[in-house]
């Protein structure tokens, strides 16, 4: 969204910031705003349009885990506030998909966005996802 409209209503806003703060401090992962994580899963995904050159394959798997974690606060969430992040999101999700085609083998990860990967891969990704039997 590139307009200046907030993503979440101010009551989601907070019970959404004070849910990950919780589940980061959980499953001890690196501390980050709401904002930031959804602006960093955006990015991951403007990243497979543009050709996310320069990556390797553990880096296209770091960058999953951004989704991953929005989806454990979408399912850790209230209802109202749960479907407010699930909307945000929808739009780069289709992108996502649009952009990647499913693994011929899981990664081992159960959210579908983990099991996927570029339809154009970069030359390192592509390589990586040959040798592993990924494509």
């Amino acid at each position: 969204m590139n307009d200046n409209r907030p993503l979440f209503s101010v009551s989601c806003q907070t019970e959404l910031e004070a849910r990950l703060e919780r589940l980061t401090a959980l499953r001890g992962w690196k501390p980050r705003a709401l904002g930031k994580l959804v602006s960093d899963w955006r990015r991951m995904v403007s990243d497979i349009a543009n050709g996310y050159e320069n990556f390797g394959i553990d880096d296209y798997m770091n960058e999953l885990y951004l989704r991953s974690m929005l989806q454990d606060l979408i399912d850790n969430s209230a209802d109202e506030c749960s479907g407010e992040l699930a909307a945000a999101l929808r739009p780069i999700d289709d992108d996502f998909l649009s952009l990647t085609v499913e693994a011929r083998w899981s990664f081992g990860a159960t959210p579908a966005w983990c099991n996927r990967v570029p339809k154009r891969p970069w030359p390192d990704l592509r390589d990586r996802l040959i040798a592993d039997g990924l494509m």
